[in-house]
């Protein structure tokens, strides 16, 4: 017998907000934020840089937001704002060396809690439970795009 979904999901929840928790931690402990996180990791896939309204798009925040993360990371040298040469009214952020190097800090503390996380479970767990949060995502995105309503 299998327990009721929201006991399922309140699990998964619970383990989402722990991780988010633990990456937060080691974020405040290097006085940056998760939103500076995202914005460096998405800087750091477009090596050309970006517009700050591409910015805004891909990580689903408003350009004001954009802008006053932008100016945190300028502040700590984490990124650089240049003139983009075919539109000499619009700038293009690119991610700094020392953005690089600080970003490189976050991808390690979020692999070390990954790898918490996976101890003590066998590797054909982790296939099957991949699988099964696979499916679950599979089947939010369908009720997301409306393909169908199960749960009312």
């Amino acid at each position: 017998m299998h327990p009721p979904c929201d006991q399922q999901m309140s699990l998964i929840t619970q383990l989402s907000k722990i991780q988010f928790q633990l990456m937060h931690q080691f974020l405040a402990s290097i006085d940056m934020y998760p939103g500076q996180y995202h914005l460096l990791n998405v800087l750091s896939l477009y090596r050309e840089g970006l517009h700050q309204k591409e910015i805004g798009k891909k990580l689903f925040i408003k350009p004001s937001s954009v802008n006053q993360i932008i100016v945190k990371l300028e502040e700590a040298s984490y990124i650089k704002r240049i003139t983009d040469p075919l539109d000499k009214r619009m700038m293009i952020v690119t991610i700094s060396d020392k953005g690089l190097e600080i970003l490189q800090k976050g991808r390690e503390k979020s692999s070390h809690i990954q790898e918490l996380m996976k101890e003590g479970i066998s590797e054909s767990e982790l296939i099957l439970f991949d699988k099964v949060a696979l499916k679950m995502k599979e089947n939010l995105l369908k009720e997301r795009h409306g393909e169908y309503n199960r749960c009312h």
